[in-house]
């Protein structure tokens, strides 16, 4: 996940200004063009994208295994999971975040 620099602006850019970068862009420029050229544009965001086809974005309830065999339903697996490290959320973060 990207950072935000501590010096950011507090205020997100302005619709004019985000126009003003789009339309430099060449005409079908992906979603890592994009995202590079608002960073570049607006120093102290880091944008990035997402990639929407990707097997873990099509079922927002489900927990699917690197293979895209369901695990579980997210909530109860979350909470438990949340349970195992009385709550900790970063612990939680630093357990998963490789499996």
């Amino acid at each position: 996940m990207a950072e935000i620099s501590e010096n950011a602006s507090t205020k997100l850019p302005d619709h004019a200004s985000v126009e003003a970068v789009l339309s430099r862009l060449p005409a079908g420029a992906g979603e890592t063009v994009l995202a590079a050229a608002l960073t570049q544009a607006f120093p102290g965001f880091a944008f990035s994208a997402a990639n929407l086809d990707d097997q873990y974005w099509r079922d927002t309830r489900s927990v699917l295994a690197a293979d895209g065999t369901r695990i579980a339903e997210y909530r109860p697996w979350m909470e438990a999971d949340l349970a195992k490290d009385n709550g900790d959320i970063p612990t939680v973060w630093r357990r998963l975040q490789d499996t």
